[in-house]
């Protein structure tokens, strides 16, 4: 079926341009734009006062593996057509909930260094993080993360995995903290030092500053420009629970927990959502949502304190100036947005950029490069995806810029979303080497940021 898309303010091309235009799509790809005549074959959308943008690619989400299959709708929603889950242990659990849910999305997968689970130490060998690391890569993988502030390695034992991950071209993703650090501004620093100027993601800056602090991760970020980063906009942090031997697994959750005041055990988790100092997530018809203190305790209780928690942490003044701070270049020194969201209440990069463009804070270009393009080069996609351009992968989105809403989403050329309702579509598989993963048939990408400092910001 072909579209056109009539009469949008479309943002397109690089560096991105406005114009009251028109889009046609053909065969899952952007095929024209600028006066497109009648068709008889194609649906229309009428797009006047709207705006139409790429679609967004989210760099670090959590959805795949969620206890309900929310995050996927939660995504589609806030216009997002390509997703990076970035915290999988098993993947061949992970394909099958890939294959469940079809929602049209574009995904890859991040396997996860564990302690005690995927790898055996919080000090592994050189040897195994090679041979844990291949394996989830020949497994479907598109790359490695190791989420430090919750499952720490050792200082030592995390610069050898972000070594191991660059000599074997692997891209590989640090939740700052370390068996002596924690994810805050000391933790951010310590990442630095441990990367040994070999090139990572370094995940969600906003997380590790306060107050001048923001300042200070922006000037020394510019000396490490093999690390790509990421940032979110939301004010809120969410986290995982699971509780072993009862206390919470994370070492996140327990640092939160007492830090409220209350002791890092299930028993604590129970006082703290009681209190109010920390919310529960529920399921709500296709959602999850932040839930009353009643409504978290009866659900942590029913899951046994599985579940997922949130509470607040980050401050917009930070966030706003992290996500727009430039070096001398003019170019961003944090690469992208991401909404560390998916199952997680946090998918706001579309309505709070909305809100910033609304304001005169930010222009559509900057946004485009922030929620799209930068994302592209991210994952090695920037030949296909990011931009709306002749040829590129018809990955769209209808923007009421007002709300701050996606009213109609599109992704490699069907309507997965069209003013609240979802269509099925079979999901897309991309990861590091092509092949067959379960059902799916997975394209490769090779991120050019492996191997060439600074590619993501250039112009």
């Amino acid at each position: 079926m072909s579209i056109i898309i009539r009469n949008g303010l479309t943002v397109c091309g690089y560096p991105a341009q406005e114009q009251i235009q028109d889009l046609l799509i053909e065969d899952g790809l952007i095929s024209q734009l600028g006066n497109v005549p009648p068709r008889s074959d194609a649906k229309v959308i009428d797009a006047a006062g709207k705006v139409v943008l790429p679609g967004l690619i989210d760099p670090h989400t959590h959805f795949i593996e969620g206890p309900t299959d929310a995050g996927y709708y939660m995504l589609t929603k806030a216009g997002v057509t390509t997703a990076l889950d970035t915290i999988i242990c098993e993947c061949g659990f992970t394909l099958d909930c890939m294959s469940k849910t079809p929602m049209g999305l574009n995904i890859g997968f991040m396997g996860l260094l564990l302690p005690g689970l995927t790898v055996t130490s919080s000090e592994p060998s050189k040897a195994e993080l090679r041979s844990v690391m291949q394996k989830f890569i020949e497994n479907g993988a598109w790359g490695i993360k190791l989420a430090g502030a919750h499952y720490p390695l050792t200082p030592t034992g995390t610069a050898r995995a972000i070594a191991v991950a660059a000599e074997n071209h692997i891209p590989f993703m640090f939740h700052a903290g370390t068996t002596c650090s924690r994810d805050d501004f000391s933790g951010f620093a310590e990442a630095l030092q441990c990367s040994g100027h070999h090139p990572m993601i370094l995940a969600h800056i906003n997380c590790y500053c306060r107050g001048e602090e923001a300042a200070q991760a922006l000037k020394m970020l510019q000396e490490y420009p093999e690390i790509v980063s990421e940032s979110n906009l939301s004010d809120t942090s969410c986290i995982g629970c699971k509780i072993v031997d009862g206390r919470p697994a994370s070492l996140c959750v327990c640092d939160t927990l007492e830090r409220y005041g209350h002791p890092a055990t299930y028993q604590g988790l129970q006082n703290a959502i009681a209190a109010g100092d920390i919310s529960v997530l529920v399921p709500d018809c296709k959602e999850l949502r932040l839930s009353t203190p009643e409504e978290g305790m009866q659900h942590c209780l029913k899951m046994q304190g599985q579940v997922s928690i949130a509470y607040q942490a980050n401050r917009m003044k930070e966030n706003l100036e992290l996500a727009a701070g430039r070096n001398a270049a003019g170019e961003f020194v944090i690469d992208a947005f991401s909404s560390d969201g998916g199952v997680l209440p946090r998918n706001i990069t579309l309505s709070k950029g909305c809100q910033l463009v609304q304001s005169g804070s930010w222009t559509w270009s900057d946004f485009v490069f922030k929620a799209s393009i930068a994302g592209s080069r991210m994952l090695g996609l920037e030949k296909r995806k990011g931009i709306l351009a002749a040829s590129r992968d018809a990955d769209v989105v209808v923007v009421d810029a007002q709300s701050g809403q996606a009213e109609v989403v599109i992704s490699n050329g069907k309507i997965i979303f069209d003013h609240g309702k979802f269509y099925n579509t079979p999901n897309n598989m991309y990861a590091l080497q092509s092949g067959q993963f379960g059902s799916f048939n997975a394209v490769s990408t090779q991120p050019r940021w492996l191997q060439e400092s600074g590619f993501i910001r250039k112009k």
